[in-house]
């Protein structure tokens, strides 16, 4: 079709969107084309939640031709510096201005702008704070389980002085967002570009730092394959050979941190009480079950008769968690089926306070890895040496006598997992029985 750009939409009126239903507005070399720039200011200010945010790009005049000047776009209604929409912005809201960038480099002639939400009645324009003395970025992407082994690694790295900024993703911000050896967290996209874009990024991010560690790779991949890496269709031998390594080690030797491991959740003062008051409503011991994690491949088919044999043992088992396949009838009153009816974190912060857990390769099992009760693991793709070799109170369950285990392998597709043929779980997990675990 041809472009028409007279066919356009009111910028200054967004009234079909509810106030402060968006985390973030984002607008690039438009508001220079507006008469009534104040009131579309506003109306993208109107729909952005508290702690949202504003981005803004624009053409600086110092650095693109002024109106009327040779070059310049005819359609411009003003010429804006960064001063200018900063005092807008003070008739607008209150806020904290986070970034304020003039950008030249290359074929840029523009500023960005980041304004963060707030409702205190003050205003703060943090890019003016004073710098830290050496800074760190650390770049882990993947599950909540990923993200935990940061923290092993973390206060050492802020003993060193470093102010610190992770790049993760959405479940990675939510299992660190209260580690207190955190002192940013950029969230990534779930579905990063790709090739040679995003290693652009990562060389332009590293620029900013005084030292970067970017972790994408040194497990998965290297130790851990999927179906899109050619590693994943490596011999049996091959894979055994080289990718029996341990993980948390992994983690460790790429951020140069000789110190021992330990991983460790940080929930809130209000998450550990609510943790406790559901253990204290009920009496006896209580064993949290995990029985599936991040695919099929770690589901465990017979997770309901075994949180009955336990259950019939005096305990109260709560199943957290994804669960692989409902229990044929209904459960014992000492078997509490929540699933995912609590969010992960306080999930993690009820599993710290079992007496014992027992899960397959999960975020729950790796959040209380370090933890003093009784842990049980059920391995799946990795062995011993992989995952819970520096465990406390651990006891890691294998199947034994299968050709393919371990396979160190993510089965984002099952074409290449041997399937049980009752239950249709990855062998390895069903060949695990429930009285290996009463």
């Amino acid at each position: 079709a041809k472009i028409r750009p007279d066919m356009g939409v009111d910028a200054t009126d967004l009234s079909v969107f509810a106030d402060k239903s968006f985390d973030c507005a984002f607008s690039s070399h438009t508001l220079e084309h507006i008469e009534d720039y104040t009131a579309a200011l506003a109306e993208w200010w109107r729909i952005v939640k508290v702690g949202g945010y504003l981005v803004l790009y624009l053409p600086h005049r110092d650095h693109y031709p002024r109106i009327g000047q040779p070059g310049s776009n005819h359609d411009h209604k003003h010429d804006f510096a960064p001063e200018e929409i900063v005092e807008a912005m003070r008739d607008i809201g209150h806020w904290d201005l986070i970034v304020n960038e003039t950008r030249t480099d290359g074929m840029e002639y523009s500023f960005l702008q980041v304004y963060r939400k707030r409702v205190d009645g003050l205003w703060h324009e943090r890019w003016k704070d004073p710098k830290p003395a050496k800074t760190l970025g650390l770049v882990r992407l993947g599950a909540f389980g990923d993200a935990l082994w940061l923290s092993s690694v973390l206060p050492h790295l802020k003993a060193q002085g470093y102010h610190i900024t992770i790049y993760t993703q959405d479940q990675g911000e939510i299992v660190l967002r209260h580690d207190p050896n955190v002192d940013r967290i950029i969230k990534m996209p779930d579905y990063l570009f790709d090739g040679l874009s995003l290693v652009q990024y990562w060389l332009h991010e590293e620029s900013k730092y005084d030292r970067f560690i970017n972790l994408v790779g040194s497990v998965e991949t290297r130790l851990l394959p999927t179906p899109k890496d050619f590693e994943f269709y490596w011999s049996d031998e091959i894979r055994r050979a080289v990718m029996n390594e341990n993980y948390l080690g992994a983690v460790h030797k790429w951020c140069s941190v000789d110190q021992e491991p330990r991983v460790r959740f940080w929930p809130t003062v209000e998450e550990r009480q609510q943790a406790k008051r559901r253990r204290d409503d009920v009496s006896g011991p209580v064993v949290v079950l995990n029985p599936a994690g991040s695919g099929q491949f770690k589901w465990w088919p017979h997770w309901a008769a075994a949180a009955e044999m336990i259950a019939a043992r005096g305990a109260h088992v709560f199943v957290l968690g994804d669960a692989p396949f409902a229990p044929t009838g209904t459960p014992s009153e000492r078997v509490h089926v929540i699933g995912r009816a609590w969010p992960i974190r306080e999930a993690f912060a009820f599993a710290q306070l079992a007496d014992i857990v027992i899960g397959t390769e999960s975020a729950i099992v790796n959040a209380v890895s370090f933890e003093p009760m009784l842990k049980i693991v059920l391995l799946s793709h990795s062995t011993q040496e992989n995952l819970t070799r520096d465990w406390t109170e651990t006891v890691s369950i294998a199947v034994e006598g299968l050709d393919c285990y371990p396979c160190h392998r993510i089965h984002t597709e099952m074409f290449a997992c041997t399937l049980d043929r009752d239950t249709r779980a990855a062998a390895c997990q069903a060949s695990i029985r429930p009285e290996q675990v009463d």
